[in-house]
């Protein structure tokens, strides 16, 4: 499997990594750490682990990993990417990539419609992850704003973990949506209203706006906004008592994702694979796939949104099954990961991660 790491390029097969298409050397060992370590990217990788992977049946000291990740960092570091290399003391180590371009994730105007100098500015303040700014630049303007306008203030609202205040925006930006023939945007928006709702308790508004999505979506082609309604119909039928109803509609959404070539679709619908496993008491398949959906969406370019998702799935799965070890784990990378995208943790996560 070959990954990549910024300008890096490690091939495990080949054991070898190489920055912008040049060998670099490594011992052994290091390559051994710097592989482990990318395949559990985002995850602070305890240190008993990296010695009984690096050494197996080999007696060391922690002094022996402190030298491979100290080679490690000098590597790294001739890509500008020794920083990614995390140290947490008494934990482990963490592999990360943060600071995601959020730019993927900005709604934007239709060609057609005329962008002004404060949507321009907005654009600009969420790509810096100024999300107080975003709703400064939008809120006095509301009457001439268009509905990518509204998707944008409803999205920086729910960046700062707000997302109840987000849904007239919401609302507004399917009504203008739907107008102006933009099928696919409206229903995306649909399918984040159900999830708003549903997560606030409200089914039967969660149902009706899935519904909107659904009679949307007839005649659309989109394996994106596929993805994002399939994955929505698999909590549903999960919230209703139905998970093996669950665990097949979410293959079906992680398989449309895998289409769509969205890392924060994949990542989205792969930890909820996992939680489906793991609630049918297919626990070691679905800690994989969370486990590999949670460095995805650490490691690579998703919004707050969908990591505090991805992160609160997680939590929930080793609270459930007291597996404190590995929330702690995880919690630290979500923690830095947060900080470093200005993302706030809902309050759901709060009271799982007191309870960690």
């Amino acid at each position: 499997m070959i990954q990549r790491l910024g300008d890096f390029q490690l091939d495990e097969a080949g054991r070898s990594l190489s920055l912008k298409g040049e060998a670099i050397e490594l011992q052994p060992k290091v390559f051994d750490l710097l592989a482990h370590l990318v395949r559990n990217a985002g995850r602070v990788v305890p240190k008993a682990e990296l010695m009984d992977t690096i050494w197996p049946d080999v007696h060391v000291t922690e002094a022996s990993l402190q030298r491979a990740v100290s080679l490690a960092r000098t590597a790294l570091r001739k890509g500008g990417m020794e920083e990614s290399l995390k140290s947490y003391v008494r934990l482990g180590y963490r592999l990360a990539i943060d600071q995601p371009d959020l730019t993927a994730f900005i709604p934007k105007p239709a060609e057609a419609a005329p962008v002004g100098a404060p949507a321009d500015e907005a654009r600009t303040a969420a790509a810096a992850r100024d999300w107080s700014k975003v709703i400064a630049l939008l809120s006095p303007r509301e009457a001439t704003l268009a509905a990518d306008d509204f998707e944008l203030w409803a999205f920086a609202i729910e960046c700062q973990g707000r997302p109840i205040d987000a849904t007239p925006h919401l609302q507004t930006a399917i009504e203008r949506y739907a107008a102006d023939g933009r099928a696919l945007k409206a229903a995306h928006c649909s399918v984040t209203l159900a999830k708003i709702h549903l997560e606030q308790g409200g089914t039967a508004a969660a149902r009706g706006w899935l519904a909107r999505a659904s009679s949307l979506l007839k005649g659309q082609q989109s394996n994106e906004t596929e993805a994002y309604y399939l994955w929505m119909q698999a909590r549903f039928a999960a919230f209703e008592g139905r998970p093996d109803e669950a665990l097949a509609i979410a293959r079906e959404a992680y398989a449309a994702a895998e289409a769509s070539g969205s890392v924060r679709l994949q990542a989205l619908t792969l930890v909820y694979l996992g939680f489906f496993h793991i609630s049918l008491g297919n626990t070691k398949e679905g800690l994989e796939k969370q486990d590999h959906a949670a460095a995805m969406a650490l490691s690579s370019q998703v919004d707050p949104i969908t990591g505090s998702l991805i992160y609160c799935n997680i939590l929930w799965s080793c609270r459930s099954s007291a597996d404190w070890s590995r929330a702690s784990q995880w919690t630290v990378g979500f923690e830095a990961w947060c900080e470093a995208n200005f993302a706030k943790i809902s309050p759901s996560c709060q009271l799982h991660r007191a309870e960690v």
